[in-house]
């Protein structure tokens, strides 16, 4: 058990000094994540996504970088962080925004409205935008 702490004492240290060393604060608070209507951007490509609006009734559009506007987006939705997937109305998990809808570049994409914690949305095999209910 003493040579368990040892190690986890050891791996602490070494990650505060390498913060310190590459210029950080470890004890520094991290910025805020930016915030949507009541969703904070856990994680957003700004490399695909260059916007993301939501109204008062809680309806989220994101804004593609145009290089992506036809590009199939895939939608989840769960209370949970990246697990226990609810379905969507037509009983999948996932909600495909098909390809090719004929968007203008710079042109916000059809929205949608959910009453879960977390909604993801994904190109391909890489999620692009991860938004977390707050309030």
């Amino acid at each position: 058990m003493k040579s368990y702490l040892k190690v986890v004492l050891s791996l602490a240290l070494t990650f505060a000094a390498s913060a310190v060393f590459a210029g950080q604060d470890p004890s520094a608070e991290q910025p805020a994540p930016p915030r949507f209507g009541p969703f904070d951007a856990l994680l957003i490509d700004n490399g695909v996504i260059q916007g993301v609006k939501v109204d008062d009734t809680d309806k989220i559009w994101i804004l593609l970088n145009p290089q992506y506007r036809n590009e199939e987006i895939v939608l989840r939705i769960s209370n949970d962080f990246k697990s226990g997937y609810r379905n969507w109305h037509h009983g999948e998990p996932n909600l495909i925004s098909p390809a090719g809808q004929n968007k203008a570049p710079n042109e916000w994409t059809d929205w949608v409205r959910t009453s879960s914690n977390y909604i993801e949305y994904w190109i391909g095999d890489k999620l692009v935008l991860h938004l977390k209910r707050v309030s």
